[in-house]
């Protein structure tokens, strides 16, 4: 039996980091923008409403930005 290693590269440019999660926000506010505010309070796939998890992501966006904007 033979064994396989996968390495992979891993982004050291914080600047790039932001970019990514810039991006990543930009499209989750493109596919979110057509809901009604009665959508956003609907469920989620999880108990939580889709705004409720929506306030997660983007709390926790905040947070990670903060941390990689003080690598900067």
């Amino acid at each position: 039996m033979s064994t396989q290693t996968i390495t992979t590269a891993v982004e050291t440019d914080p600047h790039r980091w932001i970019e990514v999660l810039r991006e990543s926000q930009d499209s989750l506010a493109a596919l979110v923008s057509p809901l009604t505010p009665e959508q956003l309070r609907g469920p989620s796939y999880h108990s939580w409403s889709i705004a409720q998890v929506l306030g997660r992501l983007g709390s926790q966006a905040e947070i990670y930005m903060g941390w990689i904007g003080s690598a900067v």
